[in-house]
């Protein structure tokens, strides 16, 4: 009898299911079947069944029967989570949800987040709703005031909220963060912060603080040491979406009105690599998102940011410090085609021998014709760097690194704009002679590998031959 009874549950079970995909398939030809969709959809979601959801997502929306901004923004944020290799792990959670008990929250899987994305590129286009799911839309006000005026009301959703991805869906994506570019940093404003149920650092919505704490102790060299808001391997796999979205669809309200949300930007998109590549698959996933990084350096050369040229150009330079000699160089050699990013280099290496807190000079006439005068009188400046490695006896590491950079990055701004002359002409040949010297001269020199591909990289300079960029 007991096999019976447990046979019966799961053939109930079952039928239960398949009359959920008889009706979702019913509903398609009635009036309401938008509604009835998106709440099956929800019921998958709240259920943790989050492949049975995007498949459902995938067979039933189209051009036909367009999708809500509900349930975009659902999509958007499982392609926040970052995949992975190994199953899905649950771990306590030590989330509360208002008079309710602690609950236990699955990690979506990799499945699941892949098909998000996907889904979210081919149907955020068709939204007839766009202002309601664009997280570029969160720029237009004051995030804290959004908070206050829809504190009741996300109160009371989140009372009725059953997982934390209705929470981060419903409220959390559009009053608890001032921008996208706010949210892909997971820098939330401080009332929604301080007030929210749910925690906004965390990396991804179903985490909990102790979650987060063992993916931060995870392996992602990209990722940055804790010191700043860096952005997840999902995130930026959801800026790339979004790029295209917003190409798609022609909107630029993501680019906000207001300076400092250019500046956000711009830390979004120089927000990785600190360590050098350690293995292919380093290399490939710094690839990657040094392509997004291109792309969004490509929208800030739009006339529409033309006011921001300055703040632009000197944030850049800011963040440019950030990155290690091998993000460098693969930024540079993937962005060479792009005018702002010769500027950014060079604004970069003017803070850094004339005045931090000058005002960067443009080295770009227009977008074609370049500023020669200017590009020689940067050459000719002496590097304080190489200075400091002359005169020391026993010069830090830091020195020589910041030598063989502004170094390199002269030698770079010399052959991607085509004035390979003024490498005799200025004095840049002639300092990257002294720097061989110094690092020869040096120590540790026979002990330390990164002294001596400074070496080989400033040997290569100096080749009479080597007219492309290193």
């Amino acid at each position: 009898m007991a096999v019976s009874v447990a046979d019966n549950i799961s053939k109930s079970a079952n039928l239960f299911q398949e009359k959920r995909s008889i009706f979702a398939r019913r509903c398609m030809t009635k009036p309401t079947a938008g509604a009835l969709l998106a709440q099956l959809v929800d019921d998958y979601l709240d259920e943790e069944q989050y492949d049975t959801a995007v498949q459902l997502i995938a067979e039933t929306y189209s051009c036909s029967l367009r999708p809500p901004a509900s349930i975009l923004r659902r999509l958007m944020c499982l392609s926040l989570c970052t995949e992975e290799c190994t199953p899905p792990q649950i771990h306590d959670s030590s989330l509360h949800m208002p008079q309710r008990t602690n609950k236990v929250y699955a990690r979506p899987t990799s499945t699941s987040v892949g098909i998000a994305r996907e889904l979210l590129l081919d149907l955020a286009p068709l939204s007839v709703d766009q202002v309601h799911w664009m997280p570029c839309s969160l720029t237009n006000g004051d995030g804290t005031k959004q908070w206050q005026e829809q504190k009741q009301h996300i109160e009371t959703t989140t009372f009725y909220a059953s997982t934390p991805l209705a929470f981060w869906a419903d409220n959390a994506t559009l009053y608890g963060f001032e921008s996208i570019w706010d949210l892909l940093l997971r820098e939330p404003t401080h009332a929604a912060d301080r007030e929210s149920p749910f925690p906004l650092r965390v990396h991804e919505f179903w985490m909990s603080p102790f979650d987060d704490a063992l993916h931060n102790n995870e392996v992602d060299e990209h990722e940055g040491d804790g010191s700043a808001r860096y952005m997840t391997q999902g995130a930026w796999r959801t800026l790339n979406v979004l790029l295209a979205v917003w190409k798609d669809t022609g909107t630029t309200a993501f680019l906000g009105t207001d300076a400092k949300y250019l500046t956000k930007m711009l830390q979004a998109a120089f927000s990785f690599e600190h360590s050098p590549i350690s293995s292919q698959d380093s290399l490939s996933l710094l690839e990657e998102r040094t392509s997004v990084t291109v792309q969004i350096l490509g929208l800030l050369s739009q006339p529409l940011c033309a006011t921001h040229a300055s703040t632009i150009r000197q944030s850049a330079a800011i963040q440019l410090q950030t990155l290690c000699f091998s993000s460098l160089s693969l930024l540079c050699n993937m962005a060479q085609h792009l005018p702002i990013y010769k500027d950014i280099c060079f604004t970069y290496l003017y803070m850094l021998y004339v005045d931090a807190r000058a005002p960067a000079q443009f080295l770009h006439i227009d977008s074609k014709q370049v500023d020669v005068k200017k590009l020689t009188a940067i050459l000719n400046i002496p590097c304080p760097f190489l200075e400091r490695c002359k005169c020391s006896t026993s010069p830090s590491i830091t020195m020589f690194r910041m030598t063989h950079r502004c170094l390199w990055l002269k030698w770079w701004l010399i052959q991607a704009l085509n004035q390979v002359h003024l490498i005799k002409q200025t004095s840049i040949f002639c300092d990257a002679q002294i720097f061989l010297q110094c690092l020869l001269k040096a120590s540790s020199f026979a002990l330390d590998p990164e002294l001596q591909d400074f070496s080989r990289q400033t040997k290569d300079m100096l080749k009479p031959s080597n007219v492309n960029i290193p």
